[in-house]
């Protein structure tokens, strides 16, 4: 995997990191709010970076894109930061026999646990 050859550190722990943001960027949403202030962005970065990374060596192409470049089209409005997100979970592959589907109190207990991770 090329985040973990570059970075040295699990995806696993990348993912993780992405859905406490995703989970916490909800409630706040939920809630009415609007500021995320404090929260770092760096797993989305990464995530965004290294996905971008990826699909231009898959397909051939040239990848000249620097970390910080990435950041600056991610911080550039909420809407790309959503849409990267959402690109993010799509990405993400499910699980498709019902049977082994996490159920819903499981799925909530998720995102208490990143919620109170998180704030």
């Amino acid at each position: 995997m090329l985040y973990e050859e570059e970075t040295g550190k699990p995806y696993g722990e990348l993912i993780e990191k992405v859905i406490g943001i995703m989970a916490t960027a909800q409630a706040v949403e939920e809630s009415g709010g609007t500021s995320m202030s404090g929260m770092s962005i760096t797993p989305i970065v990464d995530a965004a970076y290294f996905g971008l990374k990826a699909a231009a060596l898959v397909n051939g192409e040239d990848f000249d894109l620097r970390r910080i470049q990435v950041a600056s089209m991610i911080g550039s409005s909420l809407d790309t930061m959503r849409d990267i997100i959402t690109g993010f979970v799509e990405g993400i592959p499910r699980n498709t026999d019902a049977e082994d589907a996490p159920s819903e109190s499981a799925k909530k207990k998720v995102t208490a646990k990143h919620r109170n991770r998180i704030g």
